[in-house]
């Protein structure tokens, strides 16, 4: 009886972890994520980034429309979040790597970009210790 009462009191007094304040919002969002990976698909979209004397990447996107552009690329340590990085991106640029990023690790890579259409959005991972280039396709 007592362990009963402790119980019903812990969980009246307890927040619910579960349960996301702006879960209206994230599944709005999650949508759009959808739709934009979907929009990549259409596009027929292709992206290779080369990884250049260990230290650069290089953008390539292979595109039948000349309004689609890369805005951004986020790089994704599987395990170490301190690690994460973002680079916005100019088409036919070679950009330098945070000098603490070991990259010859897995990362998850996200590209994103806009087109004529709207924005679109690629997702993969790759690990640079395997291969120097990265292929991201819907």
């Amino acid at each position: 009886m007592i362990a009963c009462i402790y119980f019903i009191i812990l969980a009246v007094n307890s927040a619910d972890d579960m349960v996301e304040g702006d879960y209206y919002r994230q599944g709005l969002a999650i949508n759009e994520s959808l739709a934009e990976e979907r929009l990549s698909a259409t596009l027929g979209l292709e992206v290779s980034i080369q990884l250049e004397q260990g230290r650069y990447l290089v953008p390539k996107l292979d595109a039948g429309d000349s309004s689609v552009a890369i805005q951004s690329m986020i790089f994704q340590h599987p395990f170490e979040d301190s690690l994460d990085f973002h680079m916005p991106v100019q088409s036919g640029s070679r950009y330098p790597l945070p000098p603490e990023v070991p990259i010859a690790n897995r990362w998850y890579i996200e590209l994103r970009g806009d087109s004529s259409q709207g924005v679109w959005q690629l997702k993969g991972d790759h690990d640079f210790r395997n291969s120097s280039t990265a292929y991201l396709q819907p």
